[in-house]
């Protein structure tokens, strides 16, 4: 089942009760534009029919980074007019979270599986008089702004529509509420390359970020992030200069052992975390990076 809500006047958010994966629809200029596409075919054809009974020719498929749960519906939903635009290293995205579930098979790339983007940038890309302008200047004009910020991924990118001071934040920002945290995931990345990519959110004229996962979110969410992984980067590396460890599997023991994601998360009093192995995955990472000799970080 898919959840749909209206954030402005013209942008849609979708959001599925499959991991609350999100996708937005924004309208502008007479284009059509979905922000990531799900991956669950009963989500995508909710979407798909969503268009169709309202006559709306799917102009623009924007991902915000290439894991499946964020473009797997791109198959179904790119029809021969539709153009899809991602960051230059999408595939390379896809290809790695395909060898870690499933070794040896190829991402499924290609015709009758996901189609290839049409717009790739390295940068930037801003909708400027009626088209993607790829990696220019900024342009504080441009009323659509993909912005490359990695972190969760090498290839996340944010959807900024600065007019309606709304950012759509991949999977670097995921959803809060009263009761869980949902902690910034960096395993596929680098928590450094986060950190920056959040702070960048923190300088946009931005009210409202729709994250990768679940209800849109406040910049008070922006903060608790940053600080849990300042904290954690803090800690860990304290622990790697005081510890003599043999190898990754053992600093990653180490790293377990020593640093709670609730003690190192702000206003985590009688809270829970949501999809807790987003912690123990953000520490191997660390345990992988930290293992290496410097020069190789």
């Amino acid at each position: 089942m898919v959840d749909t809500q209206r954030i402005t006047d013209n942008t849609l958010l979708f959001t599925s009760d499959a991991m609350l994966v999100n996708a937005g629809l924004v309208m502008h200029e007479g284009r059509v534009i979905l922000v990531d596409s799900m991956v669950r075919p009963t989500d995508v054809h909710m979407i798909r029919n969503f268009l169709e009974e309202r006559n709306l020719p799917l102009d623009y498929i924007v991902n915000t980074h290439w894991h499946s749960d964020h473009c797997y519906g791109n198959r179904m939903l790119k029809a021969e007019e539709t153009q899809c635009v991602a960051h230059q290293l999408h595939s390379e995205t896809l290809a790695r979270e395909r060898n870690m579930f499933k070794p040896g098979k190829p991402a499924p790339l290609g015709r009758d599986r996901v189609p290839a983007v049409d717009i790739t940038f390295e940068h930037r890309c801003d909708w400027v008089m009626g088209q993607w302008q790829v990696d220019s200047a900024p342009l504080p004009a441009a009323e659509l702004q993909i912005i490359h910020a990695a972190g969760h991924s090498p290839d996340l990118s944010y959807l900024y529509l600065p007019r309606d001071k709304v950012l759509f934040a991949g999977d670097n920002v995921l959803y809060k509420d009263n009761e869980h945290i949902a902690l910034p995931y960096f395993y596929w990345d680098d928590e450094e390359r986060l950190i920056q990519g959040l702070k960048m959110i923190m300088e946009l004229d931005v009210e409202l970020i729709v994250p990768g996962h679940g209800d849109p979110v406040y910049r008070l969410k922006i903060e608790e992030d940053i600080s849990y992984l300042t904290a954690l980067q803090k800690a860990a590396l304290e622990l790697v200069k005081n510890d003599s460890f043999t190898d990754a599997a053992h600093l990653e023991q180490v790293l377990v052992a020593n640093l709670d994601a609730m003690e190192l998360y702000p206003d985590s009093e009688g809270k829970s975390i949501w999809q807790p192995q987003v912690h123990a995955m953000n520490l191997r990472r660390l345990a992988l990076k930290y293992s290496r000799p410097m020069e190789a970080r």
